[in-house]
């Protein structure tokens, strides 16, 4: 069913992650702008509680539907079957939350017509079945779909939300795309499925399903705990304008994570299926040589905000927000441990059904940042919340390691990572030397100084000739 090779969906993927860094760089200065911070305030409030529903709508369908679909791919009656069930799951899960969502927002009535609007941020979880094609492995329809959704988002905003009155088309055109964009992807869908509803309804085939997703969705759940209360604690303690840093440089380091993390997107569905053939030494194999591309470009990305995060916080924050420059320094470090928690868990753990591990991990990760954060803030304010999301990462890195270290060639992967982090700090030596170029602080200045460092970054590389890495981009070039 599967003709596309894994290079070409990474690909597809990355453009897409690349288009979802490049756009907020247009779209935030002009929405703050023209909406203010009460427009802003007003989005970002109703969305974040809206958020919590389209969690628990999906229920952890998106790591899971991928998985099972890649794991019966190969027989239209058994997927057609998966397919159903799995899509029955998530509609009684998001039937559920549109219920409580609308007990919840009726009994309040400020932005009430907001949080109508909303409705279609859930409504667009309900008939989502990316998690069809990314199990199939078709991630150039998904990731066209996606590419569409931004663009017109963008084009409606810049067309039509020209003040603070425009708050409400804004948020109707954000909810309203991804609707549309999701409903587009049914078109077609009867190519890889029947519609016929036989033995779907099998009570012990939907219990197990359920449970299974349910334990990705708990750390899931964690997460989404964690991440607000560092805001929440934030600006209880110390004010929403530390809040506000915190934000600002969580929200640019997590959409530079997301450029890692999109390898394994794609490799999940792979993976899995080797699982489903029984090919048990290709899974390990694979993720040695991934995890090699991994590690590097995590150093690579990690070594690029440390070295650009101060001007960059400048021209694109303002000098209001000059702080979040060195909270983003020291936050990047996070790249670098999501890159392998990623790897590890999407890789191994999830498609050896391991997954009670790799929850596990996540959620005593979640825990420790709650333990940790307000401490920490009492003494070390923004700076403290920072350092306890990166000791959190890192935590989950140490458990998921202990898990897989008998199947890893630790001496060597630690041997070629002493190559990437030497490529890293030539990285940021050369970044630091352009400062004395005097381009200032503004675009040309990063434009010049990110070309440069990358390019050094490269330059070491091939000098040191980090074989790991060699043979893991020929290995993905051959999946």
């Amino acid at each position: 069913m599967n003709n596309t090779k894994v290079y070409k969906n990474v690909i597809w993927n990355l453009g897409l992650q690349f288009i979802t860094l490049a756009l907020p760089l247009i779209i935030i200065p002009y929405v703050s702008r023209v909406l203010g911070p009460t427009g802003v305030g007003i989005n970002a409030f109703t969305s974040s509680t809206a958020q919590y529903f389209v969690l628990l709508a999906n229920l952890g369908i998106s790591i899971y539907g991928s998985k099972e679909v890649a794991v019966h791919r190969s027989n239209k009656k058994e997927l057609s079957v998966v397919f159903w069930q799995i899509f029955f799951i998530k509609f009684i899960a998001s039937i559920i939350s549109i219920l409580i969502f609308s007990i919840i927002i009726f009994q309040s009535t400020k932005y009430r017509s907001y949080y109508i609007v909303q409705y279609l941020m859930i409504m667009a979880v309900l008939v989502d079945i990316t998690w069809f094609f990314q199990g199939i492995e078709q991630f150039r329809k998904t990731v066209l779909r996606n590419v569409f959704t931004r663009l017109l988002v963008a084009a409606l905003t810049f067309l039509f939300v020209k003040d603070v009155h425009g708050t409400y088309l804004y948020v109707l055109f954000t909810a309203l795309s991804n609707f549309i964009a999701n409903i587009a992807l049914w078109f077609g869908i009867k190519n890889y499925i029947s519609f016929n509803f036989d033995h779907i309804f099998d009570v012990k085939k939907l219990w197990k399903m359920f449970k299974e997703s349910l334990s990705l969705f708990i750390p899931q759940v964690a997460a989404q705990i964690y991440l607000p209360l560092n805001k929440s604690l934030l600006g209880l303690m110390l004010g929403i304008t530390s809040a506000g840093y915190f934000d600002n440089c969580d929200k640019i380091v997590k959409v530079v994570v997301g450029l890692i993390t999109s390898i394994g997107t794609v490799l999940l569905p792979h993976i899995s299926h080797f699982k489903a053939e029984g090919k048990d030494d290709k899974i390990i194999i694979s993720l040695i040589n991934i995890l090699y591309i991994i590690l590097y470009a995590g150093c690579f990305l990690t070594a690029i905000i440390i070295a650009l995060a101060p001007p960059f916080s400048l021209w694109f924050f303002g000098n209001k927000f000059k702080e979040v420059g060195l909270l983003m320094q020291m936050e990047a470090p996070v790249i670098f441990f999501i890159a392998i928690s990623n790897a590890i868990g999407y890789q191994y753990l999830i498609p050896t059904n391991s997954v009670g591990v790799y929850s596990r991990s996540v959620t005593f990760g979640a825990l420790l940042n709650i333990i940790i954060d307000l401490p920490l803030i009492l003494i070390l304010h923004v700076q403290g919340a920072i350092i306890a999301t990166v000791i959190s990462e890192a935590f989950v890195v140490v458990i998921q390691i202990l898990v897989v270290r008998n199947i890893l060639p630790i001496g060597s992967i630690l041997k070629e990572l002493c190559k990437y982090i030497v490529c890293a700090i030539v990285l940021i030596i050369t970044a630091h030397l352009c400062t004395y170029l005097r381009l200032g602080v503004g675009f040309s200045y990063l434009i010049v100084t990110g070309l440069l460092s990358t390019c050094s970054y490269l330059i070491v590389t091939l000098l040191l000739r980090p074989s790991g890495l060699f043979k893991g981009i020929s290995y993905l070039r051959t999946l």
